[in-house]
């Protein structure tokens, strides 16, 4: 088998990465819509994020070093972050739709909204940022 250019593979590890920073703006734009435009969402939102993508270093790092083929492991993780990504607009409007059943911030003043918004932010965000890690 014939070894794959470094430069090709840096080059995926670039689109990968701006890929992740684009799904990080349109998650934290998508949520700010539903939550409301404050600090505290978009600190929850980014919050989740770097946490997820801690966790996955943390859980699949290890197991990626063991692989006998990198490439193909870290190829089936892009595989499932779009996966993921394409069910999150769905997610979404999940957490939308219970934010609101729920009765939103007016119903659940400031402390019970922000544990619900980060609930339901961590079911949207949670398996793409882990797998991104």
């Amino acid at each position: 088998m014939e070894a794959i250019p470094r430069r090709f593979v840096r080059a995926i590890a670039f689109v990968s990465g701006f890929c992740a920073l684009v799904y990080q703006i349109a998650w934290m734009r998508h949520l700010r819509l539903v939550f409301g435009a404050s600090t505290g969402v978009s600190a929850a939102v980014l919050a989740i994020f770097m946490g997820g993508l801690w966790l996955g270093a943390f859980l699949i790092g290890r197991r990626a070093d063991r692989s006998a083929q990198p490439l193909l492991f870290y190829g089936n993780l892009e595989l499932g972050v779009a996966a993921s990504a394409a069910a999150s607009p769905f997610l979404i409007d999940l957490a939308r739709n219970t934010y609101f059943w729920v009765g939103g911030s007016q119903a659940l003043g400031s402390v019970g909204a922000v544990a619900v918004q980060l609930t339901l932010s961590s079911v949207v965000l949670a398996v793409p940022c882990v797998l991104m890690g």
